[in-house]
């Protein structure tokens, strides 16, 4: 009975491989990135308008007694940022 749960516990041990080989590749092939290929362009526009924005106000609220203080929320929304920067450059004229 042992022997029987050793070898299966080491069977499914030797199944369960955290990484995935690849025997496919060839010497002369560069391995992929890990990084993210950004190809969205409301991405791009959010990334970019991030860039340039200038902090009126704050990206959360603070707590003060008897004040009120403005957050901008919009960065946290990548499409409403979008329209509303598009909207200020429109608006500029």
């Amino acid at each position: 009975m042992r022997i029987t749960t050793t070898l299966l516990a080491l069977a499914l041990l030797s199944a369960c491989q955290t990484e995935p080989t690849n025997n496919n590749s060839q010497a002369g092939e560069a391995a992929p990135s890990s990084a993210p290929i950004i190809t969205d362009s409301i991405t791009q526009l959010y990334q970019t308008y991030m860039g340039l924005l200038e902090n009126r106000y704050p990206l959360q609220c603070v707590a003060e007694q008897g004040k009120v203080n403005p957050a901008d929320a919009a960065p946290q929304d990548t499409l409403f940022f979008v329209f509303r920067e598009n909207l200020r450059e429109i608006s500029d004229f």
